[in-house]
């Protein structure tokens, strides 16, 4: 028999089958924001459903993940049985300190939450590797281009390697293509902005739970600002 599926379990399910674990709230903001609305009755009854039925499990310390992820991040202690899994609760996990899971889908996780705040214009993401971890398209409109939008996380105590590895990139000699690249950094040192080059990176944030957003915007750059690094690059390559 068919089981029914709203409209928001299909929208998070999509979601899921890119982004294997995420904050709940950041799947409730890619709704949310999706269908330009709060609906958090709605979210909290489709995730309960998807988590009876066996696709996702949620935890007490606000995550959610599917089950082939959980199977995933418990390799290495062997939950073959599910032991740690209460199907007696709404919080199936009681939290996740338990699960190993690498600091990819750390990165990917703290990614998402500016593409969760950026929808619905970031609905068809992209999920990638270093240095572009999650990458979308926005929607062409008569008032607005269609613009292409890089997210990157920085670790704390990386900034100066990470800046030298993006001077090392292909040189765009094409002005139209730079002005269709939009680049967000995600740091964990807030003090280490002036060290992200300008390199196409219009905001700089960090991840912050107590805003509603999810994250802290540091530095902003303006369009003509952020590739002012761009020009001694090519002027090196020219020579």
């Amino acid at each position: 028999m068919e089981v029914y599926e709203n409209i928001y379990e299909s929208y998070i399910r999509r979601v899921l089958e890119r982004v294997q674990i995420l904050r709940i709230k950041t799947l409730k903001d890619c709704v949310n924001n999706c269908f330009r609305k709060d609906y958090g009755d709605q979210i909290e009854s489709a995730l309960l459903s998807m988590q009876r039925r066996g696709r996702i499990l949620l935890s007490s310390d606000g995550w959610c993940l599917t089950k082939g992820a959980y199977k995933r991040f418990t390799n290495i202690t062997r939950d073959y049985f599910n032991d740690k899994v209460d199907y007696t609760s709404s919080f199936r996990l009681s939290d996740t300190s338990f699960l190993e899971y690498g600091e990819y889908d750390r990165d990917i996780a703290d990614c998402m939450v500016v593409v969760a705040d950026m929808h619905p214009d970031s609905r068809d993401f992209v999920i990638g590797h270093m240095p572009w971890l999650v990458q979308f398209v926005t929607p062409y409109h008569e008032d607005s281009p269609s613009r292409l939008y890089q997210i990157t996380k920085i670790k704390s105590g990386e900034e100066l390697a990470y800046g030298t590895l993006m001077s090392q990139l292909p040189v765009m000699e094409d002005e139209d293509v730079l002005d269709a690249i939009y680049r967000i950094a995600i740091l964990e040192d807030p003090e280490s902005a002036y060290l992200v080059p300008k390199l196409g990176f219009i905001h700089i944030v960090q991840i912050n739970e107590n805003e509603p957003n999810g994250y802290t915007i540091i530095e902003s750059r303006s369009p003509e600002y952020r590739w002012k690094d761009y020009v001694h690059i090519r002027e090196r390559n020219n020579c």
